[in-house]
């Protein structure tokens, strides 16, 4: 088996040195109560191991989120900075893992940090699907990404 593994180049993104030094302080969040076995499979996601889904490619997917990790990029065609997201969990399928730099997405999950407070409090994963909705701007009907909590 093998494994397209992402190149950061292919997305326009740039890690900086400063934040990939050995002090940074790594933003990725589990419940105490997660297995060894998500735990893993993330790491092995972060290395490069295993590939991602892209949310893009992901819509009305469902997955319990176990955990996520966040990641400061700089978007060198547009030069600026913005967070490239992995969210972690189970679907019905086994383990899951959906990447993107939506700052909707993130947002999102922030939102859904403040109401349940951070994973690592969480007793179980929290239900969410993948969204996609219409939207218009300068330059007319365009995409934007989403989480919805289901309850």
């Amino acid at each position: 088996m093998s494994y397209d593994l992402m190149n950061a180049d292919d997305y326009g993104l740039s890690f900086s040195d400063e934040e990939s030094g050995i002090n940074e302080k790594i933003r990725a969040v589990f419940a105490e109560s997660e297995s060894d076995e998500i735990r893993a499979y993330a790491a092995n996601i972060l290395i490069g191991n295993i590939p991602t889904k892209k949310v893009n490619e992901s819509v009305d997917d469902t997955f319990w989120l176990c955990g996520f990790h966040v990641k400061k990029v700089r978007f060198r065609d547009s030069d600026k900075d913005g967070n490239y997201t992995i969210m972690f969990g189970r679907s019905i399928n086994g383990l899951c893992a959906y990447s993107t730099s939506s700052d909707k997405v993130y947002a999102a999950l922030m939102c859904i940090v403040s109401v349940y407070g951070e994973p690592s409090k969480w007793k179980q994963g929290i239900n969410v699907k993948i969204r996609m909705n219409a939207v218009e701007g300068s330059s007319g009907v365009g995409k934007a990404y989403s989480l919805e909590v289901i309850g």
